[in-house]
């Protein structure tokens, strides 16, 4: 029988890749989704026809168990642009929200009606657009911690899995506890791990 830490190991070993592997895949997904916008995404010059500050209000609790409320900034914008001598208006809002009044007002002052700035659109829907593509730590940063976590949660799983792996007997094939030297069935000498 089964020692019972070994088959608790086992389970949370199994979780800890299951998870690992799903951050992994997400990561690499993400990373090949933004690598997308940038390479295949063209890129044109368009013009702010709309820029609105939102805000809403946000609720936690923190370590003291006390509720805070604060505020959530984040932009909505509106570009014009002209592809293949068509001319789109479309809304993009922003991937940044901060609870910095501050920070979200310097945004929005660059992004100020009648300003330029270069967006990508999705060439297969000229309607589809993002302006804050390019190649820098922020655009890329949920690809990256889901590939820190993804490669941690693998190492922790892969080594507890391994730590309580079955040893067989290459002689008889029958399960060996750990730290024996020889096959408890056949008494065949075993290699040293």
């Amino acid at each position: 029988m089964m020692n019972p830490i070994a088959i608790v190991f086992k389970v949370l070993g199994g979780i800890f890749l299951f998870f690992g592997l799903i951050c992994l895949a997400g990561a690499g997904w993400t990373g090949y989704r933004q690598y997308t916008l940038l390479e295949r995404w063209p890129q044109v010059d368009a013009a702010v026809t709309q820029c609105r500050m939102n805000s809403q209000p946000m609720t936690y609790t923190d370590t003291n168990n006390q509720r805070i409320t604060t505020t959530e900034y984040s932009l909505a914008l509106e570009f014009r642009y002209t592809v293949a001598g068509r001319e789109y208006t479309s809304p993009a809002s922003s991937s940044l929200s901060s609870d910095n009044y501050n920070v979200m007002r310097r945004k929005a002052d660059e992004y100020a009606p009648g300003t330029h700035h270069p967006i990508r659109y999705n060439p297969d829907d000229p309607k589809d657009i993002r302006y804050d593509v390019s190649l820098n730590i922020g655009f890329a940063i949920f690809a990256v911690i889901l590939g820190i976590f993804g490669v941690i949660a693998t190492a922790v799983g892969g080594a507890m899995l391994r730590a309580f792996r079955r040893r067989r007997c290459p002689a008889c094939g029958q399960v060996v506890p750990t730290g024996m030297l020889n096959c408890p069935h056949c008494n065949t000498p075993l290699p040293v791990k």
